[in-house]
């Protein structure tokens, strides 16, 4: 935790944003990531900067299924799940916008609520679209 508490501190006084953690990698869930962004404001107060000076970023895989069959069918597919090995799917799941265009949604509006501004989503069906029409038709009319 100092670690992030370092780097939290670093970005208050350096960056111009900010990548907000996943579960997988800082073992922090969702919920949690809201008291970053408060770490993040009381930083920047104590050396007089505007904390929304600092974009708040994310950048998950993304695939979007039509259904938790098509997703499972997937994960148990060699090219399905983590491209850097194949752990645990659950958590592979879980840390990244995959699923249903509803489950993808709602990981989405949770980063929304921890005040993330900008997305850059690796989309694990390139060269394919099918994903990248699915944000934009079935995911992003979801979120407020």
């Amino acid at each position: 935790m100092r670690r992030v508490q370092a780097l939290v501190h670093l970005t208050a006084r350096k960056s111009r944003a900010y990548t907000l953690p996943i579960s997988g990698r800082c073992g922090i869930l969702l919920g949690s990531r809201c008291a970053f962004g408060g770490l993040l404001r009381q930083y920047c107060d104590e050396i007089g900067r505007d904390s929304a000076s600092i974009v708040r970023t994310h950048g998950p895989d993304c695939r979007v299924f039509d259904s938790e069959a098509d997703l499972k069918k997937w994960l148990d597919s060699p090219t399905g799940g983590s491209l850097w090995g194949r752990g645990d799917p659950d958590e592979y799941v879980r840390d990244n916008f995959v699923g249903t265009a509803e489950q993808v949604a709602e990981k989405v509006q949770g980063f929304v609520d921890a005040g993330c501004g900008e997305f850059v989503l690796w989309f694990r069906d390139f060269p394919e679209s099918d994903s990248l029409e699915a944000m934009i038709r079935d995911v992003a009319p979801q979120i407020s």
